[in-house]
This record gives C-alpha cells, sequence and structure tokens, in this order.
C-alpha cells in the first residue's frame, strides 16, 4: 500500500488529529494515491475530502518516505507537511473519522487513547523524539529545499510570553549583555527544538536531555540558556560574521543566526545521525533551515573544507565537553576571533573563551560548567580504575597513571588527617582551587567511593581532588565547622588525608598546596591559559603550570601567584 500522511498545523502550532471508532485510536489525515498522482496532490485532495481544509500542491512540504509492515501488509508512507491551509475542520466522512481535534504536540505522548502506528511514525518524522517506543520504520529523509521548506511557523500565545519573561530574566541576571543578544532570545522559539517538552519545561533555565543513553547518561541535550547566553557573549558573534558550531540540536545554531543577521553564515557539525536528522527538522520547522549549513561528522575535524569562510570563522562554539583543542578548530579560526569550548581539565570541565593570535590560543573568560562529552574521536572514558577490593576508584585524565595495587594497602592502615584552617562559604565556588591542584599536586588523580563507607572523608556529590606518589595516596576533604561567618553562611574547612607509607609527607603536601592557593590565587582573578601547539616545546615553561594533551600544550598562568616561591615537589620527589 502507498499513500500519503498529512502532518497539518494550526496558527498555534497544533497538529490536527481524527478520532477513528472503528480502530479506537487518534490518526493523521491520510490516504492511498491514485494511479500517477503526485504526493502534493495527494496530500492535499485527502485533506481535503476528510476535513474540509483546502491547501495549495504548491505549499505542501514532503518531509520522506516511510516503509513499515506494522499491520501486516508493506506500506510506504510519504509524509506531507502544511501550515498553510483555509477554512476549519470538518467530519466529511463520518464512517471513518468521527470528529477532528487540535493537539499540542507534547502533549501527544500522554493521549488518554492510541495514536494509529502509521500516524505516530509520520509524527516523528516530523518531531524525531516526539513519541518513543514505536515499532521500527525505515524512513528515507528527503533534502531540504533550498529555501527551507516554506513552513511558516505557528505556536501560542503562551509561548511568546515564556520566552520573553526568559529573555528578560536572563537581561536582569546580566547574562544578555548587549541588543542583539537580548532579541535573539526573544525571537528564537526554543520549545519548537523541544517538541516532547511543555512550555514551562522548554522555557525553564535549565538544560533539558534530549537523547539518554542505556546507562542512563546524557548523549545530547538543548543547553542551559543561561549558559548558551555565556559562551554567545564571549564568542562574540557579530553582524556578518561566520560562526561554528560543534554539536547540534539546532537551538543554539538558531541563536547564532539572528546574530549574523541576513549576511553572516553558520555551520553545525553534528556526530549523532539521529541528532543530526533532529536539527535538520527543527531548524526547518522554525524558518532556518536556509540559513543554516547541518553537516553529519565528527566536530574533531571542524567544518568541511569547502564551508570554511575566507580567512576563518570569526567564532567557533563548541556544545559538548572536549578533552583537547584539535589542531582544526585552531587552523579554522580568524586570526583575533573567538573559539568558546568546555575544555576539561584534571577531570573539571570549565567555560573557557579563547581568542587567537597567531598561532596561539590566550583565554579571556574562564567560568566552572557541565556539558555532555564529546562523541567520535574525541571521545574518552572516565570510568575509574578500581583500586582492588577496596570500593574506592581512580580516575585519571591528563597525568599518566600510576600503579594502584599498592593503594589497596595504604587505605588498609590509619590514615593521616590534617586540616589547613583555609575555609569557604557554603556558597562560594572554589573552582580556581581544583585547577590550581590539577597543576601543582604531583601525581594528580580524582578518587571516587562511597561517601558512607571505607576510611576516606569524601566530598559530598562529588570525587575528591588527590594525589598518588609511590604507594601512598593523599586527598583533598572538607569538613563543616562549628562556627558560621558573621552573615550567618555556613563555613567549610579544607583538610587532607594521608595513607600508606608516606601518608604524613602527601598529607602536607596537600595541606601545603591549599594553603599556596589561599594566599597566592584566592585574591587574585583567575588563571589565564594559553594554547600551544603541541609541537611548540622548545620555550621553558613552568614545569607544574602546563597540562600537556595530545594535541595541545594548555599553560596556565595564575596572576597571584607568587613564582619566587619554591614550588611544590614533582612525581618521584616525595
Amino acid at each position: 500500500m502507498a499513500g500519503v500522511a498529512v502532518v497539518v498545523t494550526n496558527p498555534h502550532g497544533q497538529v490536527l488529529l481524527g478520532w477513528n471508532p472503528s480502530r479506537t485510536c487518534w490518526e493523521l489525515p491520510a490516504g492511498k494515491v491514485e494511479p500517477g498522482e503526485a504526493f502534493e496532490a495527494t496530500a492535499v485532495r485527502e485533506l481535503g475530502e476528510e476535513t474540509g481544509l483546502r491547501a495549495a500542491e504548491e505549499r505542501v512540504v514532503l518531509l520522506g518516505t516511510l516503509c513499515d509492515d506494522s499491520h501486516g501488509m508493506t506500506r510506504v508512507t510519504e509524509v506531507a507537511r502544511i501550515t498553510e491551509y483555509s477554512g476549519e475542520p470538518q467530519v466529511l466522512e463520518p464512517e471513518l473519522i468521527a470528529r477532528w481535534e487540535w493537539h499540542t504536540p507534547s502533549a501527544l505522548r500522554s493521549l488518554p487513547q492510541p495514536l494509529f502506528t502509521a500516524s505516530a511514525q509520520a509524527l516523528n518524522t516530523a518531531w524525531p523524539g516526539l513519541l518513543p517506543d514505536l515499532p521500527p520504520a525505515s524512513f528515507t529523509p528527503r533534502p531540504v529545499p533550498a529555501d527551507g521548506g516554506r513552513l511558516p511557523f505557528g505556536e501560542p500565545p503562551a509561548a511568546v510570553r515564556l520566552r520573553l519573561r526568559l529573555a528578560e530574566d536572563l537581561t536582569r541576571a546580566g547574562w544578555t549583555r548587549t541588543p542583539e543578544l537580548r532579541a535573539a532570545f526573544q525571537v528564537v522559539p526554543r520549545q519548537a527544538f523541544l517538541p516532547e517538552q511543555s512550555l514551562g519545561r522548554a522555557y525553564a533555565n535549565e538544560a533539558v536531555a534530549t537523547v539518554i543513553t542505556d546507562d542512563g547518561r546524557s548523549s545530547s541535550s538543548v543547553s542551559q540558556p543561561e549558559m548558551q547566553a555565556v559562551m554567545l557573549d564571549h564568542g562574540r558573534l557579530r553582524e556578518g560574521g561566520h560562526g561554528l558550531e560543534i554539536g547540534g540540536g539546532g537551538y543554539n545554531a538558531a541563536l547564532m543566526t539572528e546574530l549574523v543577521g541576513a549576511t553572516g553564515s553558520v555551520t553545525c557539525v553534528e556526530y549523532d545521525p539521529y541528532v543530526h536528522r533532529r536539527t535538520v527538522r527543527f531548524l526547518q520547522e522554525t524558518g532556518y533551515a536556509d540559513r543554516v549549513r547541518v553537516v553529519l561528522g565528527d566536530g574533531v575535524h571542524g567544518a568541511p573544507e569547502h564551508l570554511v569562510p575566507p580567512g576563518g570563522f570569526d567564532t567557533i562554539l563548541v556544545t559538548v565537553a572536549s578533552m583537547d583543542i584539535p589542531p582544526a578548530w585552531t587552523a579554522q579560526l580568524a586570526d583575533g576571533g573567538r573559539l568558546v569550548v568546555p575544555l576539561r581539565l584534571g577531570g573539571y570541565t570549565r567555560c573557557v573563551a579563547f581568542e587567537k593570535r597567531g598561532p596561539l590560543l590566550t583565554s579571556t573568560h574562564v567560568s566552572t560548567c557541565g556539558f555532555v562529552a564529546m562523541q567520535g574521536i574525541g571521545r574518552w572514558d572516565d570510568s575509574p580504575v578500581p583500586i582492588g577490593e577496596s570500593g574506592y576508584g581512580i580516575r585519571w585524565e591528563d597525568t599518566p597513571p600510576a600503579p594502584v595495587d599498592p593503594l589497596e594497602r595504604a587505605l588498609a592502615g590509619d590514615p593521616v588527617e590534617l586540616w589547613t584552617g583555609v575555609t569557604v562559604a557554603g556558597d562560594e565556588s572554589y573552582e580556581t582551587l581544583q585547577l590550581w591542584l590539577t597543576v601543582t599536586l604531583p601525581g594528580f588523580c580524582r578518587l571516587t567511593g562511597d561517601r558512607e563507607e571505607g576510611p576516606v572523608l569524601l566530598p559530598r556529590n562529588q570525587d575528591a581532588a588527590a594525589m598518588v606518589s609511590g604507594g601512598s595516596l593523599g586527598c583533598m576533604t572538607v569538613r563543616r565547622i562549628e562556627h558560621d561567618d558573621p552573615t550567618g553562611r555556613s563555613l567549610w574547612e579544607f583538610g587532607a588525608q594521608g595513607f600508606g607509607p608516606d601518608a604524613k609527607d602527601v598529607a602536607d603536601t596537600v595541606v601545603r598546596a591549599v594553603r599556596a592557593w589561599d594566599r597566592d590565587i584566592r585574591p587574585a582573578t583567575g588563571p589565564v591559559l594559553t594554547v600551544r601547539p603541541v609541537t611548540r616545546h622548545t620555550e621553558q615553561l613552568p614545569a607544574w603550570h602546563v597540562i600537556d594533551k595530545q594535541h595541545s600544550r594548555i599553560v596556565l598562568t595564575f596572576p597571584g601567584h607568587r613564582h619566587d616561591t619554591e614550588p611544590l615537589p614533582r612525581s618521584g620527589d616525595i
């Protein structure tokens, strides 16, 4: 059987469904293709015969072809999308459809009655991911027309109110610092890129996972608006500029498109075929498809060469956490351009904005953040290395791993516990301390395990910064002290535990590092990061401030560091 299913939406973005009493389910307007009839003609004819709605064939957009056999026959269904029509739905074939109703897409998962399988698959073609757990079907998408598909976007008034409120909240909090950025958040409909979510969730200032892996992790998401505003602000994408996004979803690319205007360009590279298809569809739904070039590929390689503008991209935004700065990103960035990337440093993720000057990248902004991990070549495994049967594990990322077998014996002994006298308030960030320990502690690693079991006083809900030296383990810990500060905030004191034959020495090393941070680093601004090609090893660099990656050397310069002081001991010195 060959037919056409029609996904038609009204000016409020609601989709038309009919109740079929014989099948006891909801279904789309649909019907068989007559001999010699074009799919567009079938869509218009069936829509008129079943609902009385009138549409023009030239305003029909074909999304692609479904093939399935869920009802005992091989069925080929062309999915047609219509957003422009005249008239009101009527029951013209009561023997087939008892009534027609408009439904909000996000509510289709919770319909009290089921959807006809073929209609559900067609709806998932229009809004990938909207309806989970459907029988398998083969889908062949059609290329997006050069004009983007001519789909006027419809949405409810409530969505506009929520979008304006979100933009106002971001502005009031200081995240959208330019009129152009504020206008972008006021215009781009975030709910269109999250069709399975309610309007309230779509416009909440929080990240929303869109792909969950079998082990329960998010592998794709629409980022938190606050974080997107930070990245776009520091990316400095302007009218007429050329931007590259590494990572998909569509919403961020649409925001970038509003910033570059009609004279600029935006390219998006996405690794996951499903997310790529979702990105293409939602950009088409919202009218951005002819303004964003979406490429299926590994973002480590940057954009295909034929899409790189002369002189390079003005801005590259990476919306997945990356372990390194691949050479392609630096090569494709214009001199003076900005690269904004969630960069892993010692296992901690930081949103870093870099400016390119010659072969070097120098940071202009560093802040804490959280992003899903990069896939493809840039993927990494952060699974902890178990320390025997102790229940603890160690995560190594930017430090050569050391043998962990002796550490099981170390943890079985009595620990040495030291306290630093250095405190932080409960709502105070100590993100610079994490980076400081990453580059100053010899044998740096992160210790993980059950906080409630065993001898290690692990911080709540996070790994402990730690170091390994021979058969000894030192780790930072924290405890709440009895007296709050004068403002009534809770205070926490940093300490250290040492295990193994050199327990006192490793604990003391951690304590000295924390006190050095409190004395020199804490009062100053955060570190400046300089990214150098991995081949540039000729100049002398302070080794305890360098993180060597596969493709780059990252030098951390702490403005408050007293370089005349003796550095902390390196691996093997203890």
